[in-house]
């Protein structure tokens, strides 16, 4: 049964068959489109392969070690930065309480719950990253302009993976993270209902 095609500002009749897509191609515009829609696949193939470089076998017990003393430095002071930006919470939902609604001390509270407690372990995971780019990799490293720590943890966990590194530690952090920050967040909304 034919069938209206249209391409690139020209109407045919054609058949669809499984030639038909060599018959479309034959066409300028559309060649091209198709070529750049492969380029582009194939190009992000690639850079997503190209970006890990494994650690070198002979370093890979030594990067093991290192990477596990400095998780194991910075994990008690990680929670106790925690801690402190609850109490720092505790403070200005307690002043609300005290005093009524205030934005300034709303504002805090919101940036506590959705920056602060997030970005505890930022300074760890930028320590790790430094340490596997420019000792174990050769690279020079080039900080990521992020508040999360997400994107240098999917760098970094097949390093991790490859060389048998606890991390643990690192998923209490952030379990420990969540806890605390629905914890200012029920201040939160405990605020919004004396706003209203």
């Amino acid at each position: 049964m034919p069938t209206r095609l249209i391409i690139t500002n020209t109407t045919i009749d054609t058949k669809i068959y499984s030639k038909d897509l060599a018959n479309i191609l034959c066409y300028p515009k559309v060649m091209k489109k198709f070529i750049i829609a492969i380029s582009i696949i194939f190009i992000n193939c690639i850079s997503a392969n190209a970006e890990y470089k494994p650690i070198p076998m002979d370093l890979s017990l030594q990067y093991k070690t290192e990477i596990e003393q400095i998780i194991d430095e910075n994990y008690s002071q990680i929670l106790n930065d925690i801690d402190s930006n609850v109490k720092r919470a505790t403070v200005y939902y307690d002043n609300i309480l005290k005093y009524g609604f205030n934005i300034e001390d709303y504002i805090n509270l919101t940036q506590i719950s959705e920056t602060c407690i997030p970005s505890t372990d930022l300074k760890l995971y930028e320590t790790l990253m430094k340490i596997t780019q420019e000792k174990y990799l050769g690279l020079k490293y080039t900080p990521i302009e992020t508040d999360s720590t997400n994107p240098m943890d999917k760098i970094l966990m097949p390093y991790f993976l490859d060389n048998n590194i606890n991390t643990k530690k690192l998923s209490k952090i952030v379990r420990y993270q969540h806890k605390k920050s629905k914890t200012v967040e029920k201040y939160i909304k405990k605020a919004e209902n004396l706003r209203k």
